[in-house]
């Protein structure tokens, strides 16, 4: 019958297509919880590392901010909330002007002075005694 016939229908559709929370390897939630265990520093937040930001251009001992690192997109939006920036922050320096990459960020030590710019390059800042 034509009832028994949509029931069988849907019961393939539905096992077919598993739901998008699950974690098989195939569903696009995996993905993005995969990206997110990876590149997260430490779970645990009293061993989670803490940097002080500065705005590129400042004298960065005296601006700086202290923001907490779950990964580098996070610190990169949270520097940019905290220093009230005009635009998004996009590169990190450290003070000696190096960039810093996303694999380097859990290296760094605690509290390390890092450099925020909105896209441009490194500007030394000259220090007053």
């Amino acid at each position: 019958s034509f009832l028994s016939l949509c029931f069988y229908v849907c019961f393939f559709l539905m096992i077919r297509r598993p739901p998008r929370s699950t974690l098989s390897s195939s569903s696009a939630a995996s993905d993005v919880y995969k990206r997110q265990v990876t590149s997260r520093v430490s779970t645990t937040p009293s061993k989670r590392l803490k940097v002080a930001v500065s705005k590129n251009g400042t004298a960065s001992n005296l601006n700086a901010v202290p923001v907490l690192v779950y990964n580098f997109q996070t610190l990169l939006e949270d520097a940019t909330t905290a220093l009230n920036l005009p635009r998004a922050a996009r590169r990190i320096f450290l003070k000696s002007g190096k960039e810093i990459e996303p694999s380097v960020l859990e290296r760094l030590p605690h509290m390390t002075e890092v450099v925020v710019s909105m896209g441009e390059d490194f500007k030394r800042t000259r220090h007053r005694a």
